[in-house]
C-alpha cells in the first residue's frame, strides 16, 4: 500500500508541478528547464492593468502558443492537452427561424515535447464539426539560442494580430470568433516555413517581434464560389503545406511593446505574390500581390476584474484586369470586445468561479473601394455585437450564454439582412 500511495503522490506531483519552457516565456536561464508548459490563469494575454507584475515576466501575444495546460507524464518530456468547444444555437435571419442546431465546432489537441534544453516541439491538430475537417494548424520545432532570439521552422501560426496567436476557445467569452479575422483574414492562418521570433527586456517595458518567411496563398483569393476578393478562401487548398503555389514566399512579421499598467500594442503585417507568374519557364502573367496588415490592443488578462481586447485589420489585393466589379482591392474590419468580473467566490463546489459579462463590438467591409466601372458595387459588408454572459467554474472552462445581432449588406447596397441568434455552449481545456 505504501508504494501505491507513494506512486500516485508522484504522479499528482508531476501533473501540478509542470513548468513553461524558461526560453519562452520565463526569465530563468535558458539551461535549467527541460518540462513542458503549465497551466497559464493569465492565458496569453497581457498583463494586469496596475498590476505589480514586471514586465520581465509578463505574457504577451507571441507567448500564446505555449501558455497553455498540458498533461505530463512521470519522468516524461512529452506533454499532451487540448480543449473543446460545443454549443447549440438558434438563428434568426429576417424573421425566419429553422430551429435549433447543436454544434460540436471544435475538438483540439496540443502535443508537446521537449528533445533537450534550448529544443521544444509542439503541434497543434484540430477536429473542426466533427471530422468535417481535420488540420494541422500548427507543427514546429524551437530552437532557443536566447529569450532575444530563437528559431522556429515547420507549421507556423502567420503572426498577423493577435487573435491568429491567441484563438483557443477557453480564452474566450464568445462562442463566434471574430467575424474580420475569419472572413478577411483566414484565421487560423498557418503555412509551412522558418522565421525567428524573441522577447527583449527594457526598463518596464517588454519588446516582442516574429518573422517568417512561408509559403504564400493562391489564386484562390480572386477564383472562388463566394464571387469576392478572399484570403479564406486559399485555405481549402490541401497542396499548401507541402508546395508553393507558384514558388514565390510570403513574408509575414509582428512586433509588440508592453507594459504591465498599459497592456500590450502590437502590429503586423503579411504579403506576397499570390499569382502563378510562370509554367514550364514561360511566363504567364503579372505578379499580383496580396498586402495585410494589422494593429491590436489588449490590457488585462482572465484573472482581473476588467479586460480589453481590440484589433483592425486592412487587406489590399491587386486584382486581374479581367476581374468582375463585385471583387474589392481593399478590405477592411476589426472588433472590439470588453469583459467585466460581476461576481467572484465559491459556486456549486467550484472555490474559485467568477461571472463575467461581455460585449463585442465588430464590422468587415469586404469592398471598400467602388468600381471604376461600376460604382454601385461597392457595398457587401457586415456590422455585429454581440451580448455574453460567462460563468467560469475554474480556470480554463467556461460556459458561455451569448445574443449576437448582425447586419449583413449585399455588393449592391441592398436593405441589409439580419439575422439574430441565442447561443450557448461550453469549453475547456483539458
Amino acid at each position: 500500500m505504501k508504494s501505491i500511495r507513494s506512486s500516485l503522490l508522484t504522479i499528482i506531483a508531476c501533473v501540478c508541478a509542470t513548468g513553461i519552457p524558461s526560453f519562452c516565456l520565463h526569465s530563468q536561464s535558458t539551461d535549467t528547464v527541460k518540462s513542458g508548459p503549465q497551466r497559464d490563469t493569465t492565458q496569453g494575454h497581457a498583463s494586469q492593468a496596475g498590476s505589480s507584475e514586471s514586465a520581465d515576466t509578463a505574457k504577451m501575444n507571441v507567448d500564446a502558443i505555449y501558455s497553455r495546460p498540458f498533461l505530463m507524464g512521470v519522468d516524461s518530456d512529452v506533454g499532451i492537452g487540448g480543449y473543446l468547444e460545443a454549443n447549440m444555437q438558434s438563428v434568426n435571419e429576417n424573421g425566419i427561424n429553422e430551429g435549433i442546431s447543436f454544434q460540436a465546432r471544435r475538438l483540439t489537441l496540443f502535443l508537446s515535447a521537449t528533445p533537450a534544453n534550448r529544443l521544444k516541439f509542439l503541434t497543434e491538430i484540430e477536429f473542426e464539426n466533427g471530422t468535417e475537417e481535420i488540420n494541422i494548424e500548427f507543427a514546429s520545432l524551437d530552437l532557443a539560442f536566447s529569450r532575444a532570439f530563437t528559431i522556429r521552422g515547420g507549421i507556423v501560426l502567420i503572426p498577423i494580430g493577435a487573435f491568429n496567436q491567441n484563438h483557443d476557445g477557453p480564452r474566450w467569452n464568445f462562442i463566434d470568433r471574430p467575424i474580420s479575422a475569419t472572413q478577411i483574414l483566414p484565421a487560423t492562418w498557418s503555412a509551412t516555413g522558418i522565421g525567428a521570433l524573441g522577447k527583449i527586456f527594457l526598463k518596464g517595458i517588454a519588446i516582442s517581434y516574429e518573422t517568417y518567411l512561408t509559403n504564400g496563398l493562391n489564386e484562390s483569393i480572386v477564383s472562388n464560389n463566394l464571387r469576392r476578393t478572399s484570403l479564406p478562401s486559399s485555405k481549402a487548398d490541401p497542396t499548401r503545406f507541402g508546395n508553393s503555389f507558384n514558388g514565390r514566399m510570403m513574408l509575414s512579421a509582428r512586433s509588440a511593446i508592453s507594459t504591465p499598467r498599459l497592456g500590450e500594442l502590437g502590429l503586423s503585417y503579411a504579403g506576397g505574390v499570390y499569382s502563378q507568374t510562370s509554367a514550364d519557364g514561360l511566363n504567364t502573367g503579372p505578379a499580383l500581390w496580396m498586402h495585410a496588415g494589422a494593429a491590436d490592443y489588449s490590457i488585462g488578462s482572465f484573472d482581473n476584474t476588467f479586460y480589453s481586447r481590440a484589433e483592425f485589420y486592412l487587406v489590399s489585393v491587386d486584382l486581374p484586369v479581367f476581374i468582375e466589379p463585385v471583387y474589392g482591392k481593399l478590405q477592411v474590419g476589426g472588433y472590439a470586445d470588453f469583459n467585466y468580473s460581476i461576481w467572484r467566490g465559491a459556486a456549486f463546489g467550484f472555490s474559485k468561479s467568477s461571472v463575467f459579462v461581455a460585449l463585442r463590438l465588430e464590422y468587415a467591409d469586404f469592398h471598400v473601394d467602388p468600381s471604376s466601372t461600376d460604382e454601385s458595387a461597392s457595398g457587401d459588408a457586415t456590422w455585429s455585437g454581440t451580448l455574453g454572459l460567462a460563468f467560469h467554474p475554474a480556470a480554463g472552462t467556461i460556459v458561455r450564454a451569448n445574443y449576437r445581432t448582425t447586419w449583413i449588406t449585399d455588393v449592391l447596397g441592398n436593405i441589409p439582412v439580419r439575422q439574430a441568434a441565442v447561443q450557448f455552449g461550453i469549453t475547456t481545456y483539458f
